[in-house]
């Protein structure tokens, strides 16, 4: 079985952030990676390997509970 994963990354058009996360994906690991709480605040799913679809802005809690 694959792994479940996701790209994540901010919206800054000057500079993007972004890479993939293995489940479960924790708020501090993706906070840390993509240097959210300092440059940039926001972010979304740009992409994803899954057996189902989830929407760009899905909550990660609820992304790990799926």
């Amino acid at each position: 079985m694959e792994k479940m994963k996701v790209y994540i990354g901010t919206y800054n058009e000057e500079n993007p952030i972004g890479d993939w996360f293995t489940y479960p994906v924790g708020e501090d690991q993706v906070a840390e990676r993509l240097e959210l709480g300092g440059n940039y605040e926001e972010y979304a799913i740009h992409d994803y390997e899954l057996p189902f679809d989830i929407d760009e802005y899905i909550p990660l809690e609820e992304l790990n509970r799926l």
